[in-house]
């Protein structure tokens, strides 16, 4: 296994552990590819915590690469955040359309402004060039870039809808041989 390789699998069973996933393959990094300073972390959460959504962040231990806070939400929705000096880091569980659609906006929106003095909405175009790491079945990298975070968003939704589909058409298979057994 190559550095990379092995780096990524550490940090993702390092995020696996607090985060819940089923396995490694579950886990989303969310990387942003611009500078950030000490100063700038400190910042994102203090604006996290006073976004007013009762947000907790809490230092974490793992291999990371970085220091990693988790942030959890009142409906225990969580992500983990990795400062690095190239860029933040949002680590999550694939699916996790929660944490998708509430706790990594308001991240992004806090991040872009500080970044750039703006206050924006989380999926505008300019806010910086994203990457999306995860593992593939066989634990190799899989990269992707994104320019919106909005059509990410948009993607991962219709995927779950089509997961959460497929389910709601077992069970009702489920359920007419439970009924035609009574």
């Amino acid at each position: 296994m190559d550095t990379i390789q092995d780096a990524f699998t550490r940090k993702f069973s390092s995020a696996n552990k607090y985060l819940g996933g089923k396995s490694l393959q579950n886990i989303v990094s969310l990387k942003y590819r611009d500078n950030a300073n000490d100063s700038t972390y400190v910042e994102l959460v203090d604006r996290i915590l006073n976004s007013g959504t009762n947000l907790r962040t809490e230092e974490i231990t793992g291999e990371f690469q970085g220091k990693a806070l988790l942030v959890t939400d009142k409906k225990r929705n969580k992500v983990i955040l990795v400062e690095h000096e190239w860029g933040l880091e949002i680590l999550y569980v694939a699916g996790s359309i929660a944490s998708l659609g509430s706790l990594i906006p308001i991240i992004i929106s806090a991040w872009h402004t500080i970044q750039t003095g703006l206050i924006t909405r989380p999926y505008e175009p300019d806010i910086g060039r994203l990457e999306i790491r995860m593992l593939d079945s066989h634990g190799h990298i899989v990269e992707d870039d994104i320019r919106s975070f909005e059509s990410y968003l948009l993607q991962e939704n219709s995927r779950a809808l089509v997961v959460l589909e497929g389910r709601v058409k077992q069970l009702e298979r489920q359920l007419a041989k439970f009924k035609k057994g009574k």
